[in-house]
């Protein structure tokens, strides 16, 4: 059950869990109907509106501490897919930070620390060539070479954010800061597992020491 039984996965994809043929590019229609149904599953478990942010890429809830000075920990996931990358991707995160929240507000249960529940796009390559698009603005690391950023014959990422109405500037600005949001002390990321080790396994949960990262380069051929 996530959320007071409305199924997220049901409600922002459109259509059967698990089925690959879903597909929500970053800032397309479905990945901003994503982000909006985790704003509405926020406000019905409890998130007054005050504490709600929504940022060009991102969405996000807190859970304050009552004590002004507590750390924060950042828990969520990606609204985005690759093309036809099935529901799980992704959103599997963001229903497992969706019940942590239902579970913390219906149980009354009072931690030491803030919770910053968040849904950001961006962090698949597919749309525009790159990765990791909604985690560098948040920390203000978008760039012009990152804005001019596109598929061959394709649009830009700079030219799908003024399509919707955002300002491609205001993406250099960093959001996720001290100052908005106290201290920051970690980020937890619930995630499939993209192999099949687990299931060899019999292992339903485990937690990962390490993550891959990425580094993309281009590369420019020249014949004679």
């Amino acid at each position: 059950r996530v959320s007071g039984g409305r199924p997220f996965l049901n409600e922002a994809l459109g259509g059967r869990p698990g089925c690959y043929e879903v597909s929500a590019l970053t800032l397309s229609d479905q990945e901003i109907k994503a982000r909006k149904e985790v704003k509405t599953i926020f406000q019905e478990n409890g998130i007054p509106k005050t504490d709600i942010y929504e940022h060009p890429m991102a969405v996000f809830g807190i859970l304050r501490s009552k004590n002004p000075r507590a750390p924060t920990l950042v828990i969520g996931s990606h609204t985005d897919t690759v093309q036809k990358g099935g529901a799980f991707d992704g959103r599997a995160g963001i229903s497992m930070m969706l019940e942590t929240l239902r579970v913390l507000k219906e149980q009354g249960i009072e931690l030491n620390i803030s919770i910053l529940f968040t849904a950001f796009s961006g962090e698949e390559s597919a749309a525009f060539g790159t990765a990791f698009l909604g985690s560098r603005a948040l920390v203000g690391e978008i760039t012009d070479d990152i804005l001019d950023q596109g598929p061959p014959g394709g649009k830009t990422f700079q030219q799908v954010l003024k399509e919707r109405g955002i300002k491609p500037d205001d993406l250099k600005t960093p959001f996720l800061t001290e100052e908005n949001f106290g201290p920051i002390i970690g980020f937890v990321e619930g995630h499939i597992e993209q192999a099949d080790n687990m299931r060899n396994e019999g292992v339903s949960l485990q937690i990962n020491e390490a993550i891959a990262g990425a580094n993309r380069q281009k590369v420019v051929l020249e014949t004679n």
